[in-house]
């Protein structure tokens, strides 16, 4: 059997309990305000986010195991690869790019020293590289191609043994970081923009929208939202923490036995009844 079968389930398996806490988080039983149901949104949208990945690789371990995994996903071997694909719009965030501040330091200490014919050629055709590249949005990033990263990582670590005297230190880690996710997501064999679109496409085939009891879940506090601030006379929900402790005190499952009928009080949203509904022993 092929290993990435199993794999790329175990990842998308320790994925249901983050995404469950994500989805339905403690605080969203708490009094509801402003910055907690910002909070609750946030999550819900990070634990969409975890969703999809999940899809993708439980959706590609079945691919595999079938013999039918689309070729250009063939190189694709992370969960990290997968949430980076996943994660970016377009080609211009995916591209692999590297802090041009500390790079072009570093470049500049290399061209000052002696590192060996061949590197102190690539020294002299990076800094050429360098200095004519147009470098998207505010300038700090360096767009890469694999070929450069292999001849960076070798020349930071290189200027980072020797040393250098004058001002203060490039940060050579972050550049080394760099590299190292520039191999990554090379690796996956997006390496322009037409192949990143043909992965992405291939992976955004695996992935559902949300279920239905996720969408009404939503539309629900999307409206419970628009409540926050407003002071509507006999409005009074119940928080679910208080619900669920109202039917343990009652003992619900011993008078619902019995036949006894269910008063809701209709002051709030209807949080006891879907307490009611949902609890364990009344299904």
């Amino acid at each position: 059997m092929d290993k990435r079968i199993n794999k790329f389930r175990e990842l998308a398996k320790t994925l249901e309990a983050k995404i469950e806490g994500y989805r339905y988080p403690r605080i969203a039983d708490l009094r509801r305000t402003r910055k907690r149901a910002t909070t609750v949104a946030n999550m819900a949208s990070e634990a969409d986010r975890l969703e999809k990945v999940k899809q993708v690789l439980n959706g590609m371990a079945d691919a595999i195991e079938l013999n039918r995994l689309p070729a250009i996903l063939e190189k694709v071997t992370s969960k990290v690869q997968i949430e980076e694909i996943l994660a970016c719009r377009e080609w211009d965030m995916f591209r692999p790019t590297i802090h041009f501040r500390d790079l072009y330091a570093i470049i500049m200490i290399a061209d000052q020293m002696s590192l060996g014919d061949r590197l102190d050629e690539a020294v002299y055709e990076m800094r050429q590289t360098i200095e004519h590249r147009e470098r998207p949005g505010t300038g700090w990033s360096f767009p890469v191609t694999p070929g450069e990263v292999p001849v960076i990582e070798k020349i930071t670590k290189e200027v980072r043994i020797k040393g250098h005297t004058d001002g203060p230190a490039p940060d050579y880690d972050y550049v080394l970081a760099g590299c190292r996710r520039a191999k990554s997501l090379f690796a996956t064999g997006a390496t322009s923009e037409a192949q990143f679109n043909q992965i992405k496409a291939a992976m955004l085939q695996m992935v559902n929208g949300p279920s239905n009891e996720v969408v009404t879940a939503r539309k629900i506090r999307d409206l419970e939202d628009r409540l926050i601030g407003l002071r509507l006379p006999g409005f009074f929900p119940t928080p679910e923490a208080v619900a669920k402790q109202m039917l343990k005190l009652a003992d619900l499952p011993n008078l619902w036995a019995k036949g006894a009928l269910i008063l809701e009080p209709s002051a709030g949203k209807g949080d006891l009844v879907e307490a009611i509904r949902n609890h364990p022993q009344l299904k």
